[in-house]
């Protein structure tokens, strides 16, 4: 993966893999978030011997991903998550895989925990005045401004700019990396 950011870097599209970069951070930040209100109880025991689980989609066909779950802390009593699943898989899949008992819906707000992470992300890769905003289609900065606007800041908010990066790193970028 470093290979290939670094060749985007040399097509001059380093904003977009850091674009990729920063969603699947949120990506955990909010599922993290989400679960700090009181939801792990005990039922994080039963998570524990299984390293792998695999996450079946909504409507029952092939799974969405795999959803990595580890212990990483040295305190046997600490639990935690450590999230892995591929940028094809939005913010709200992950976020109902971990939490199949909470309905989330695409009208689930961010938690607060997560808030500061989104605005960052909207100031460096949309705000058409940064330099390492993402060329994106006005009309669709246009829809998440006026979402903006409206305080609609929904865990779905940026799934259309997840899709339009991925589109154009795997139609364009990505064709060229696998051509050297």
């Amino acid at each position: 993966y470093r290979f290939f950011c670094d060749f985007a870097a040399s097509c001059f599209c380093s904003e977009m893999t850091a674009f990729i970069d920063e969603y699947q951070a949120l990506k955990s930040l909010t599922v993290v978030a989400l679960g700090s209100e009181d939801i792990w109880r005990e039922d994080v025991d039963q998570l524990e011997p299984s390293y792998m689980t695999r996450m079946a989609s909504n409507n029952g066909e092939n799974g969405i991903g795999y959803l990595a779950l580890a212990n990483r802390n040295a305190n046997p009593n600490s639990k935690s998550l450590r999230l892995q699943t591929p940028p094809t898989v939005s913010i709200l899949e992950t976020a109902k895989a971990v939490y199949p008992q909470y309905e989330l819906n695409d009208d689930t707000p961010f938690p607060v925990a997560a808030m500061d992470k989104l605005v960052a992300i909207f100031s460096v890769f949309v705000n058409s005045s940064s330099y390492t905003a993402v060329s994106l289609p006005s009309s669709m900065v246009l829809r998440i401004r006026e979402k903006l606007g409206k305080s609609q800041l929904t865990l779905t908010i940026l799934d259309e700019i997840k899709d339009e990066v991925l589109n154009m790193l795997y139609f364009d970028v990505f064709t060229r990396y696998t051509k050297t």
